[in-house]
């Protein structure tokens, strides 16, 4: 911008320069000039205050009038053939349109007809109506023209800010929409990965003794697996914009979560479910999160709870939120909440997000609790 407006400057210095030069040649070689040292004085009163005309127009317009109207007077014949006189003033009338704005372009504007009608008050020819009609119109002209051009200029800087802030926000969402899409990919593989690795083990210890639930066992990795594998397809596409099929596939909701507390049970793991309340209907945002919340805290009961733990679930609609509770009987090592992973950050951020509330941590008694406390209407 600075660099732009430097620029700009230079050529008006150069502009004004080259109508001085032209206006003092014009008046030193011209046989009309009487008394050329004073007319010269009076030129560079008109001409030199171009080189400011942007900064300071109504300076540059009331300088090149009071200039060019002493000429006049002191020499007509010369006035009225130099071509450099006209032109001090109409650029100087341009640039009170093209760079006055606000109070200073109204009072550009009453500079103009108060040049207008002082040019025929001056002139030796009678004062008409349609004279000073005829001054405004060839006075107005070079005006208006810089003052459709200076709100020409205002609208492409309004629409270059509206475009240049639309493209910031819609940078913005991608950057949001790939952070939501990396939790859900951490969510799936996580959940999934724990799921394989609890059956596992545990299929090492039946393998030899009863063939029918090392079937089972192995039938429920391969189906956690290929859960978790079309899930990552579906957000990889999404983050690579180029596959479609993902976008038809749908999110996950409450309204699968008795599937996913049969997984966990299947794992190993004893699970209690209980839905109290009127189920209400949920944005997108608030659905997929509440379903997320549920998913990590059976999944760090599967990792730190230890062998025998049971947990619970508990999800209360009441007015306005919806309230989640997930708790454990086990006894870890170290719990969660003391080395949080990316899925408990996850899990606050999605809460965040929405406006809710999140509590996680021991419980009295043994055991982990997390509740969570989520707005019925957000979304992310």
């Amino acid at each position: 911008m600075k660099a732009k407006f430097t620029h700009s400057r230079i050529l008006d210095a150069v502009l004004a320069a080259t109508i001085t030069a032209g206006l003092q040649i014009e008046i030193w070689t011209s046989p009309y000039a009487v008394d050329p040292l004073l007319l010269a004085v009076f030129a560079l009163l008109s001409t030199c205050p171009l080189a400011i005309r942007q900064t300071t127009p109504l300076t540059s317009l009331a300088a090149a009038f009071a200039g060019t109207s002493l000429i006049h007077s002191h020499s007509l014949v010369f006035f009225d053939n130099s071509a450099f006189t006209d032109a001090a003033l109409m650029l100087a009338l341009y640039s009170v349109g093209a760079h006055a704005g606000g109070r200073a372009a109204r009072a550009g504007a009453l500079e103009v007809l108060a040049v207008a009608v002082l040019a025929n008050v001056f002139d030796e020819a009678a004062f008409t109506i349609s004279a000073l009609a005829f001054t405004i119109l060839f006075l107005g002209g070079p005006w208006a023209l810089g003052l459709v051009m200076r709100l020409r200029r205002a609208r492409e800087q309004r629409l270059a800010a509206h475009a240049l802030a639309a493209e910031l926000d819609a940078r913005t969402a991608v950057v949001r929409e790939r952070a939501r899409i990396a939790r859900e990919l951490h969510d799936v593989v996580a959940h999934a990965i724990s799921v394989m690795v609890v059956q596992a083990r545990g299929g090492e210890r039946i393998a030899r003794l009863d063939a029918v639930r090392t079937e089972q066992t192995l039938a429920l990795i391969a189906t956690a697996g290929e859960e978790a594998l079309q899930e990552m397809r579906r957000l990889l596409g999404l983050l690579r914009e180029t596959e479609t099929a993902g976008l038809l596939s749908p999110q996950p909701s409450l309204n699968g979560i008795g599937a996913l507390v049969e997984q966990i049970r299947e794992s190993g793991v004893p699970v209690e479910l209980a839905i109290e309340g009127s189920p209400q209907r949920l944005s997108a945002g608030v659905d997929v999160s509440a379903y997320r919340i549920v998913q990590e805290a059976l999944t760090n009961v599967l990792r730190h709870a230890g062998t025998g733990a049971a947990a619970t679930v508990r999800i209360r609609y009441q007015a306005g939120c919806l309230e989640i509770d997930v708790a454990d009987d086990g006894t870890p090592t170290v719990f969660p909440a003391e080395r949080p992973g990316h899925g408990m950050v996850g899990m606050r951020e999605r809460v965040a997000m929405i406006g809710g509330a999140l509590e996680v941590g021991p419980r009295d008694g043994g055991g982990f609790a997390v509740r969570a406390v989520l707005p019925i209407g957000s979304d992310t």
